[in-house]
């Protein structure tokens, strides 16, 4: 999976595979970015596996407040599991923002630590705190979105 991932961010191979998505939906790619450098990747890659840390802390938090015998031995487990299910719910082009299909991947994996009672209400947790999180990033970016004629 390392290797594929590694492949997959080299530049010249990046290039090509988003050169055939933007001609698979038949648009133009913006101007600036027919060619990404991989100093560029590099940061998207460490900026994603910085998130992806950051939403598996939260996973691991709500499930915790649920099943409080959990140690942070079980960390590693829950990000994982979480970041799976967010990787499933995504390809799951018929559930918006995955709704449904990464609980359901969620759930029989952190079945494993915790009951089914603290599972599905870590999920439910889980949620919400998505949800404040998106109507707040809303909140802070509505203003940078406004055009003078707006103002």
């Amino acid at each position: 999976a390392a290797a594929g991932l590694g492949l997959f961010l080299y530049p010249p191979v990046f290039n090509l595979l988003s050169g055939w998505a933007f001609r698979l939906v038949s648009k133009a790619p913006p101007a600036g970015l027919s060619r990404i450098s991989g100093a560029t990747l590099a940061i998207a890659a460490f900026v994603s596996i910085a998130v992806m840390a950051c939403s598996g802390a939260y996973a691991f938090a709500a499930l915790r407040v649920f099943s409080a015998q959990l140690g942070l031995s079980s960390f590693p487990f829950i990000w994982a599991a979480y970041s799976v299910a967010g990787v499933v719910g995504t390809l799951a082009i018929f559930a918006p923002s995955g709704l449904g299909v990464r609980e359901v991947v969620q759930i029989p994996l952190l079945r494993v630590l915790a009951s089914q009672e603290a599972v599905v209400a870590c999920i439910v947790l889980q949620r919400i705190g998505e949800i404040g999180s998106d109507l707040l990033f809303w909140l802070l970016t509505r203003p940078l979105g406004r055009t003078e004629a707006e103002s």
